[in-house]
């Protein structure tokens, strides 16, 4: 039986390099909850797991992101907060973040593919 390691996360839950995750979270929050969250819950924290369909309030998206590590340790979620105009900004960030780090490790001496020989 072979077992992996989940892909790294950030504090956010969000696996690294995963723009589609993002946008599969953010679709499900404006087809499927944000007609039953707002305007009761504007202002509160949210994470959001696409892959189960899973949500979690929380006071704060802090709060929410710590709810669901609970339920989903593998990460695969983002937070952001409810309302007409939920933080897309914040899972912007988060993934501008993972894609520079990513381009950064590329660059570093070493990870560089090996320059084909001359006449090859």
């Amino acid at each position: 039986m072979s077992t992996s390691k989940p892909p790294p996360s950030d504090p956010e839950g969000l696996p690294a390099g995963s723009p589609e995750l993002a946008a599969r979270a953010l679709a499900f929050y404006q087809n499927t909850l944000r007609a039953r969250l707002e305007p009761e819950h504007d202002g509160e924290g949210l994470a959001i797991h696409p892959d189960s369909g899973d949500y979690l309030l929380g006071s704060t998206p802090t709060h929410a992101s710590r709810a669901m590590r609970q339920r989903h340790p593998e990460g695969g979620y983002i937070t952001l907060r409810v309302g007409p105009t939920p933080d897309f900004a914040l899972a912007a960030r988060i993934l501008a973040g993972r894609m520079q780090a990513q381009f950064r490790d590329a660059q570093r001496p070493g990870d560089a593919p090996a320059e084909p020989e001359a006449g090859v």
